[in-house]
């Protein structure tokens, strides 16, 4: 109950002092949703706090068939500059034809430095049913909280051939 209030009030009622009071009542209480309560945390602008919390999801979900926690986790990678781990974690996924997975790594790998992967990912994702374009990028990254980032990243994206 406390994860979900916490989530509610960073996300809803945009309330991050008591969304992290409610997450750390709920952390220190033995929550296994480690996810949310990393969601609350990473966009309430306790990063590593997130991070932790989301690599703690994956070890106890090494089976993320939706990718829901992989991808949160990349994102908050690229968010903190992480990119090697978020490149990792992304060729992990690349099996599953994911737009969104793929574009998360040809972002990691165009940061670190490797241009052509990344404009390879970026086109090998618009051949999927589910391709990353802009509509589907607005509608991914609403909630993003740290705006800037998500500005950069979407110009960044547009000029490694993101339609």
């Amino acid at each position: 109950l406390l994860t979900q209030r916490a989530f509610i009030e960073a996300n809803l009622v945009k309330n991050c002092q008591k969304a992290v009071s409610f997450a750390e009542s709920s952390t220190s209480n033995g929550s296994t949703d480690h996810l949310v309560d990393g969601l609350v945390f990473f966009g309430c602008g306790q990063l590593d706090k997130g991070i932790y919390l989301f690599e703690r999801a994956i070890k106890t979900t090494p089976h993320d068939t939706d990718l829901r926690i992989t991808k949160n986790l990349m994102a908050a990678y690229l968010a903190t500059e992480q990119f090697a781990k978020a490149i990792e974690h992304g060729e992990k996924m690349n099996v599953w034809q994911d737009g969104l997975s793929f574009i998360l790594t040809a972002y990691a790998y165009a940061k670190n430095g490797n241009e052509q992967k990344a404009r390879e990912l970026m086109s090998q994702q618009k051949k999927f049913e589910k391709f990353m374009d802009t509509k589907r990028f607005n509608r991914e990254f609403a909630t993003f909280t740290d705006k800037e980032f998500v500005e950069k990243f979407y110009e960044d994206l547009l000029e490694l051939g993101m339609d």
